[in-house]
């Protein structure tokens, strides 16, 4: 009885650090089960969730009912020593504040807690019965990892209730307010392009927009609820999408007078699926735009200059704008060229058929190619040049997009960890050029969910670190850790306690340390600790 009960002590500890990372990552993948199937394919993925723990653990519970106890007793010892291995782990990574864990929202509780109370209903309920102990474990362990998946699919009809209900007040405040909409989306850009037209245009017009990078239903339901005010005239919401389907959902809720597509490249593709659906689920912007509303097309994008061709055959009663950052493309507005003057960017546009010098704010002449599209709406809406200079003079970026931090006298940290693509990536990586005298460190989880490209997009970006003489990659996943060992060799670890030795190790020299992507906050917390 007392080895009985030791038993389900240690089995319920790592239990709870099982279901705690668990919950974490089907939070960080927005609940959706498609996004959390690809993310349980990679590599990181099984690492992430313990999958081979889990693996050990369910053979070791079957073979235990297979076979007789008497004959392998060894087992039946190995797998307490290995539960309490696993014990001692989440133990360590509590007091040490590593444990990935969800945010304990209201959808978080009620899971978190459904599924406790499955778990620990089950084993209450059953070790009343004489049944094998270890047959009741081997279900524990199935019920563990379907407790959590039980517990979003019971949660969905509330979470349901709560968007129809918050989407409803949406339509009725839109109703009543009637601003103009302005919807953008796109493969990368979309955040930075929307804070720089909202930024453009307030100076003269009554403006809210969506916050950060809200751009679900319920994000944006939300935005308009809180964020739009009586007297607004505009409106400016970002359209995202994972699938084809989602950017008509959020039409539902907020149809767009007028509509602007930054780009379109490789992204999210394994739950596109293709290239020829992303590219369909990004023209449902488009769509149905009404009479006398206005599309704007980056026709330096391939991709983006695809949907233009198909928009122009298509959209009718609808004006059509364009712009591009290369000077081959014929465009409404383009950007020649740019100047660095001490730490910024001018810029050099032509439109109108004028050629116009626009001093900028900006430290990152990848960005400017966002300025394009607010600078177009801007004179649309009859925005004055004056007011359009002013506000190019002091553009604020979404955080953590390239924000650029003094840890001290020697230690620059650039924290470009809001989103990963690959134009995102490639030029993130090309600015560390800028720091010629530097040692240069580079940590990322590398790009997600690319699908067969996956590779070839990541060893084009190797390249580029190789380049500009990145001196360490670290990579807080190692989905592509194979990729980049083979063109950065001894430059590639993977990050560990001996991650934060290294930056110590340096931090007496010049050091520039990119955070590219999504990165575990305990990387940026050995960073604020040196």
């Amino acid at each position: 009885m007392m080895i009985n009960s030791l038993y389900y002590a240690v089995w319920l500890i790592q239990a709870s650090r099982q279901l705690l990372i668990w919950l974490h990552w089907l939070q960080v993948k927005e609940y959706r089960f498609d996004r959390f199937k690809v993310f349980l394919k990679s590599k990181s993925g099984r690492q992430q969730l313990d999958l081979l723990s889990i693996e050990i653990k369910l053979l070791g519970f079957l073979l235990l009912v297979l076979l007789p106890l008497t004959k392998f007793t060894y087992i039946a010892i190995f797998l307490f020593v290995f539960l309490f291995f696993l014990d001692i782990r989440f133990f360590y990574e509590y007091y040490k504040k590593k444990i990935r864990k969800p945010v304990f929202t209201l959808r978080g509780k009620e899971i978190f807690g459904i599924s406790a109370v499955l778990i620990l209903g089950y084993l209450i309920y059953l070790r009343t019965y004489t049944i094998d102990h270890f047959l009741i474990f081997l279900f524990a362990e199935l019920l563990l990892i379907a407790a959590p998946f039980a517990g979003i699919i019971l949660t969905q009809p509330l979470v349901d209730r709560a968007k129809k209900k918050e989407i409803k007040k949406a339509k009725e405040r839109l109703a009543k307010v009637r601003p103009k909409v302005i919807g953008v989306t796109g493969s990368y850009g979309k955040t930075t392009t929307k804070d720089f037209i909202y930024q453009m245009i307030s100076g003269k017009v009554r403006t809210s927009k969506t916050p950060g990078s809200h751009n679900t239903e319920f994000g944006l339901a939300r935005a308009v609820v809180n964020g739009l005010k009586k007297n607004d005239e505009y409106f400016v919401a970002e359209y995202g999408a994972y699938t084809m389907g989602d950017i008509k959902k959020l039409k539902k809720i907020i149809e767009p007078d007028i509509a602007v597509l930054t780009a379109i490249e490789p992204q999210h593709l394994e739950l596109f699926g293709s290239m020829k659906n992303l590219r369909k689920a990004k023209y449902e912007l488009f769509e149905d735009l009404s009479k006398g509303g206005l599309a704007i097309f980056n026709v330096g994008s391939k991709g983006a200059k695809k949907l233009y061709r198909m928009a122009k055959r298509n959209l009718k009663d609808v004006k059509i704008l364009t712009y591009s950052r290369d000077g081959k493309d014929k465009a409404d507005i383009i950007l020649q060229g740019y100047k660095k003057i001490n730490d910024t960017y001018q810029i050099n546009i032509t439109i109108d058929s004028k050629d116009r010098i626009i001093r900028t704010n900006m430290k990152l002449p990848f960005l400017l190619e966002n300025l394009l599209p607010a600078i177009l709406i801007a004179r649309e809406i009859g925005v004055d040049w004056k007011t359009i200079i002013k506000a190019c003079s002091k553009l604020i970026l979404p955080q953590k997009t390239m924000d650029i931090k003094k840890l001290s006298k020697n230690i620059t940290v650039i924290d470009d960890s809001h989103n990963l693509n690959p134009t995102a990536f490639m030029a993130s990586v090309q600015y560390l050029d800028n720091f010629k005298d530097h040692k240069k460190i580079v940590v990322t989880p590398g790009m997600i969910e690319l699908g067969n490209i996956s590779n070839k997009l990541h060893r084009k970006v190797a390249k580029k670190m190789k380049d500009v003489g990145v001196d360490t990659l670290i990579l807080t996943r190692k989905d592509h850790f194979n990729v980049f060992k083979r063109i950065l060799e001894k430059k590639v670890i993977k990050y560990n306690d001996m991650s934060v030795e290294l930056f110590k190790e340096n931090k007496n020299d010049k050091l520039v340390v990119l955070l590219a992507g999504r990165i575990p906050e305990r990387v940026k917390n050995d960073l604020k600790g040196l």
